[in-house]
């Protein structure tokens, strides 16, 4: 979610304000929550927020964004469809081709392998395409991303 962070955001206060600001009607302990769960990097020197590229907070907002709005929202749908029986895949996508290191792997930068580009900028630097596509065609053809069992592939 690096791509969404402010990169404004120097300060404890700031963070607070900024998710204050960002879930409506907040109570309080949607308020002192993100201050423990993302430790401050100007107070907690050796955890995992701190060396920020573009402010002091934009990791730790980097990070709390994404649990926000998709890890923990995916998380929730992916329990309650498991309660009801029905069967949950997830993707962890985690390759950058063409990003700027400082911003991390942004939302839906799987799409550029579900499709041939050409080499360049615009293009990806591991076109494993038909690997992509293979997990989606065979969750869609199959109900299982698995299904088509091809050797030597992680499920």
């Amino acid at each position: 979610m690096k791509y969404y962070s402010h990169g404004d955001i120097e300060t404890n206060d700031d963070f607070l304000d900024f998710f204050n600001n960002l879930i409506p009607g907040p109570t309080a302990d949607d308020v002192a929550n993100p201050e423990i769960l993302y430790p401050d990097p100007q107070v907690d020197l050796n955890g995992q927020n701190v060396s920020s590229a573009n402010s002091t907070q934009c990791k730790r907002t980097s990070f709390a964004l994404t649990d926000y709005m998709y890890a923990c929202a995916g998380q929730e749908t992916a329990v309650r469809m498991s309660l009801a029986a029905a069967p949950v895949y997830k993707l962890h996508f985690a390759v950058n081709n063409t990003f700027l290191a400082c911003k991390g792997i942004p939302h839906t930068a799987e799409t550029k392998h579900t499709w041939a580009e050409p080499s360049g900028t615009d293009g990806v630097q591991y076109p494993e395409v038909k690997l992509l596509s293979g997990y989606f065609s065979d969750y869609v053809a199959l109900g299982d991303p698995n299904a088509g069992k091809r050797a030597s592939v992680p499920q």
